[in-house]
């Protein structure tokens, strides 16, 4: 072997080496770098329970990941506290002061996932116009 054959094999497995430690430190958490304070809504969908409260997000995701069976196109509902259906789903709760209707991700079809079914405001929406004003 000649010197630059050693010098190319000590930069390859520095980099393999490097990469191995930076996906490890990346992906270590296991929970996707997801706050144990972080919290999300949730809502039964079955209209004689209708129950919404908060739960933790990484609570909600690791339930919803041992429901998952492959092929999923849908994110499975979980069962809820009140009715005992499986039939609990994300949620979003309505940013305008004046609502505060709590509804399911994605209620109005077609449209963003946090559009409130009832006064049809969507924080989203005012996001992406606050930004658009602060370009012109």
């Amino acid at each position: 072997m000649n010197k630059n054959t050693v010098y190319i094999i000590i930069i390859v497995v520095g980099f393999l080496t490097f990469g191995v430690v930076a996906y490890s430190y990346i992906f270590s958490s296991g929970g996707g770098g997801i706050s144990d304070s972080k919290m999300t809504w949730v809502k039964c969908s079955n209209p004689s329970c209708n129950s919404a409260h908060e739960m933790k997000l990484k609570e909600y995701e690791k339930q919803v990941r041992e429901r998952m069976r492959p092929p999923a196109i849908t994110t499975p509902a979980l069962t809820c506290n009140e009715c005992g259906k499986d039939t609990v789903l994300q949620a979003v709760k309505c940013e305008n002061p004046e609502c505060g209707e709590v509804f399911i991700k994605g209620s109005v079809r077609g449209d963003l996932e946090d559009r409130c079914p009832k006064c049809k405001h969507s924080a989203t929406e005012d996001s992406r116009k606050a930004r658009l004003a602060g370009r012109e």
